[in-house]
């Protein structure tokens, strides 16, 4: 598994123990999805509702009210868009399927006003769009009803509805304050998302069968050079399921939390080149650094034993980012 950690600013340490530490995750979810059948009576859960567009169209979608709502509480809101295999006019597929099955199992705790609409048959949500437009539509039909915080808007989706995530955040950045593209590769508009300092926080598996990792890691790559250091988590798995992996522990929830419109930092960051962290930072221990292409690494002897790489002052208005990586053993 790759991902990013953030620090606070200051002096940072890079710390290695043995090479070849094992860790274990393991996230179950055998919770169904229920949908009020009553949406005229229900005041929380899975509500299903029905949208009228200018041009008369009717469209189904769903929505998740937290149980605990309080009079005046402006909620947290999450827009999620589906992926191809829930594309439909049912209403309800989306939910069927990874972050539906998900926010029903964290029903009783789970503090976003969720919107879910659905993406058409052969539709996809690029801007401009019908299902585009539906989606927006819907978001603020749901925000205005319930109460959602229109400045702490997350979009989120899966496969085509994660690159529909990016590319709204893209087309609308003063509308989200944060997006998590799942089970993607590169999408949207990546200067115009570093350029207003988009949170963003992805997650895709190493062995995806539809090749996205190259894509994804370029654009890493791409938004690090524009000066946006994205959080990416790499699961070192096969196939195309990231999203149980994703939406499953409540780690990504408290990353949303954390983001609002008024706290956007667009400061770009610095790449720090692996050559010129090793001259300027320092070492301790008796591991030997490398400078490999993009990393850094630390050879312990007998694979045990610590390693530190200490920077120099960093000053006090600032974030660092770096990447961990979690291995196996041999």
């Amino acid at each position: 598994m790759r991902q990013f950690t953030q620090h606070s600013a200051g002096e940072m340490i890079a710390t290695v123990q043995t090479t070849h530490r094992r860790l274990f995750f393991s996230w179950i979810c055998t919770a169904c999805v229920a949908v009020a059948g009553h949406a005229a009576e229900a005041d929380h859960g899975f509500i299903r509702k029905t949208y009228l567009g200018d041009n008369g169209k009717t469209f189904k979608y769903v929505v998740f009210v937290p149980a605990h709502l309080e009079p005046q509480q402006k909620l947290p809101v999450i827009l999620f868009l589906n992926g191809w295999g829930e594309n439909g006019d049912d209403g309800l597929r989306q939910i069927s399927n990874n972050f539906g099955s998900d926010v029903w199992r964290m029903r009783d705790y789970f503090p976003f006003l969720a919107v879910c609409p659905q993406c058409s048959y052969v539709g996809v949500w690029t801007p401009g769009s019908e299902n585009a437009a539906m989606a927006m539509a819907v978001l603020d039909a749901a925000i205005e009803e319930y109460g959602g915080d229109s400045k702490r808007v997350c979009v989120t989706g899966a496969s085509v509805g994660g690159a529909g995530a990016l590319a709204l955040a893209s087309q609308y950045p003063s509308r989200f304050a944060s997006v998590v593209p799942v089970a993607v590769g590169s999408a949207g508009d990546l200067k115009n998302l570093a350029g207003v300092g988009m949170p963003i926080w992805c997650f895709y598996n190493s062995e995806d069968e539809y090749k996205l990792a190259d894509s994804a890691r370029t654009m890493r790559r791409e938004l690090l050079q524009a000066g946006l250091s994205p959080f990416v988590t790499e699961f070192n798995a096969i196939g195309h399921n990231a999203w149980d992996s994703a939406y499953g522990p409540p780690a990504l929830y408290r990353w949303i939390l954390e983001h609002d419109l008024d706290n956007r930092n667009a400061r770009p960051f610095r790449l720090i080149p692996p050559v010129e962290a090793l001259r300027e930072w320092r070492p301790r221990g008796s591991a030997t650094w490398v400078a490999n292409n993009d990393e850094v690494t630390a050879s312990l002897a007998g694979n045990s034993g610590e390693a530190f790489l200490t920077s120099p002052p960093l000053g006090s208005a600032g974030e660092f980012h770096f990447d961990v990586f979690l291995q196996k053993e041999a």
